[in-house]
């Protein structure tokens, strides 16, 4: 192997690898498999992988998914795997948005 397709390899490897952690960054996702929200209330789901996002990550997407107004989420709803979230991350938590 040349040095030129060794760096080649690193490179792609090191792009993948970049990738790979952007793909398992929280999501936002549709709550329509979800429990129904009490009247007027908007809820907001979220993707993540259990083994590398905080509850922060989570809660700070999901905040800024929110109306305008919103100061807290409430828990609403959580489920794994049997959702629209991709394999990378199977867990989904649906929060209620509250003023």
């Amino acid at each position: 192997m040349t040095g030129k397709m060794l760096r080649g390899m690193v490179i792609t490897l090191v792009l993948a690898g970049g990738l790979a952690a952007c793909a398992n960054d929280p999501s936002i996702t549709d709550t329509i498999d979800t429990r129904s929200a009490p009247d007027g209330m908007k809820t907001v789901g979220v993707c993540y992988n259990g083994n590398n996002t905080t509850r922060a990550a989570v809660s700070e997407i999901a905040l800024k998914a929110c109306p305008k107004g919103t100061t807290k989420l409430k828990l609403w709803d959580k489920d794994h795997m049997a959702n629209a979230c991709p394999l990378t991350k199977v867990n989904r938590v649906v929060f209620l948005c509250l003023h």
